[in-house]
This record gives C-alpha cells, structure tokens and sequence, in this order.
C-alpha cells in the first residue's frame, strides 16, 4: 500500500561512513534544450527520455562469445563498491502519492511549499514509464519529463523513481487510474534473445505482471540494463525506489550467469548494482537508493532485503 507521505525512514536505518556522519547504501537528430540544475540551459542531444527509445550510441568492440546486438558493456559496467554515504538533501522530507502526472505532480509539490512544509525529494511512483521497468517517461502521463525533473530540482526537490528488476512479457495493472500496457514491454524480447535474464528465462508472475527478472550476475546483462537508466540519470534523476520484484522469483537457487545463486544473493545484487552504477555516473552527492531493509508482506516471510 502506498501513501502521501513524508519518509525518510529507509534513509536513517544504516550505519556512518568512516568520517562519522549519518550514512545509507543510498545508495536523435533533433537538438533538445533542458533546464540546468543551476536553471540555466544545457544542450544533451535527442531527448529519449522524453518519450523515445534511449539512444545507446555506437555500441563497443564485440566481446566473443556475446550474441550478435548483445554486447552493451563499457569500462563503466563495473563500478566499484560505493562508500556509505547520504547526501544531506536526502534528510530533508520525501514525498510520495500513488496514481500521478506532471500537473498533478507540481501541484502535489505546490501544496507542501505552500504550507511552508520543506520538501527535499518526490518519489514518482508507478506507473510513469510506457511499460514496466523500460526506463522511458509514457509521454502522455509525463509530457517534457526532462523539463519536470529540471525544474522541480531547480526548486529544491530532487526526483527518484520507482523500478523493479523485472521485464515483462505481460502486464498487469489492477489500481483505478493506472496504464493499460498491451503486449510484451518493448525491452523484454532484447532481453530474453541475448540470454539476460535469470532461470533461462522463466516467467514469473509478479504485482504487476508476468515477467523475467534480470541476471546481475552476467557482466552483459548489468550493461544492458545500465544503458537503459543512463539518460534519466543524465535528465538529473537523483536515484531509485527499488520495489521488491525479485521476491516474487520462487526458484532457490536461481540459475544465472554465473552459475546457482541463492535467492538472497540475487536480492543483493540487484540493490547492489542500482546504487554502483547510479553513483558512478552521478556520484556520491547525487544519487540514492531507497530499499526495504525488512520486510513481510502479503503471502512472504519476512527477511532482510539488503
């Protein structure tokens, strides 16, 4: 269940970082003008966050022994382990509210500043992409979500975003107001061709679908997922929301890349990797990760997530 909140709960249950302060695991042809944090104005190119395919550039040498249109990977792809560190934006209060737009988003901010409450980050809840987990604003619930982003940062308000490890082959979406997806998500056949997902592929039912859940333990796979969240974190997204896909994966041990893997392993990897590369592309004062730490819910023990 969610809800219209200020929380900065997850933020305050990790330890310090080494100097002593409080600290989380938070961790194209067309020319296109956005806003700049600093709101001036900064030219990046094709604006696929805006609705488009994410432009992923010239792809690198082919590794042998990657599927031909497989091999996403960059020096980038493997990220060091990230120090413990929140930046002191994310103490300020979050928000967040269930079925939402851009219109609706500004005037659910509006709301809290005009009360004089501070606001320091909007969690953008599902759904805001043109399917589960591609990473892409839907156009028509988001128009110029660069802009948005731009702005609302502008202001004071950092944006993160809610995400699953889980791509779709069907979707399902039973809240009043939510998007109706038809057909399989657009990066889910990419996916399942090149090999990406754990358990050669099965098909999980989930919340809001039936999906694969990407192998983080498969250097190609973690690319190709990379280069997907790459141009929101280039619009200025300040991190994830990371939802709880995974548990509904029942096999244990899971089969990947590397081998079996437990199912609480492939938990940690999934946190793990968000908060590496999202703090290598942006760095350590810019990107955080929000995650359950424990939790048991619906038809699931409890356990630690990460």
């Amino acid at each position: 269940m969610k809800f219209a909140v200020c929380n900065i709960l997850f933020l305050l249950l990790f330890a310090c970082d080494d100097g002593g302060e409080a600290a989380a695991d938070a961790g194209g042809p067309d020319a296109f003008i956005e806003p700049a944090f600093d709101g001036g104005q900064v030219d990046r190119g094709a604006p696929p966050a805006d609705g488009g395919r994410p432009d992923r550039g010239t792809p690198p040498a082919p590794d042998q022994g990657v599927p031909p249109g497989c091999d996403f990977a960059t020096p980038a792809d493997t990220p060091p382990e990230p120090r413990r560190h929140t930046p002191r934006w994310a103490f300020l209060p979050w928000i967040s509210k269930d079925i939402s737009d851009r219109e609706d988003t500004f005037r659910f901010v509006g709301g809290f500043q005009e009360r004089d409450i501070p606001v320091g980050v909007l969690v953008i809840d599902s759904p805001w992409e043109d399917h589960y987990n591609t990473f892409v604003p839907n156009p028509n619930r988001y128009p110029g979500f660069g802009e948005m982003v731009g702005t609302l940062r502008a202001d004071g308000v950092r944006t993160v975003l809610w995400v699953t490890q889980m791509v779709n082959q069907a979707s399902i979406d039973l809240e009043a107001g939510g998007d109706v997806y038809m057909g399989p998500s657009p990066n889910y056949e990419e996916g399942r061709d090149c090999g990406f997902y754990v358990d050669e592929g099965t098909l999980y039912r989930w919340w809001k679908g039936i999906g694969a859940g990407v192998d983080f333990f498969n250097p190609h796979a973690r690319a190709w997922w990379h280069r997907q969240q790459d141009a929101l974190l280039d619009l200025g997204v300040a991190g994830w929301k990371l939802d709880f896909g995974e548990q509904y994966i029942k096999n244990d041990p899971l089969q990947t890349a590397a081998g079996p893997v437990a199912h609480q392993a492939y938990s940690e990897a999934y946190y793990r990797d968000f908060l590496a590369y999202c703090v290598a592309r942006v760095g350590p004062e810019e990107c955080v990760t929000m995650v359950r730490p424990w939790d048991e819910s619906y038809e699931h023990a409890g356990r630690f997530f990460a």
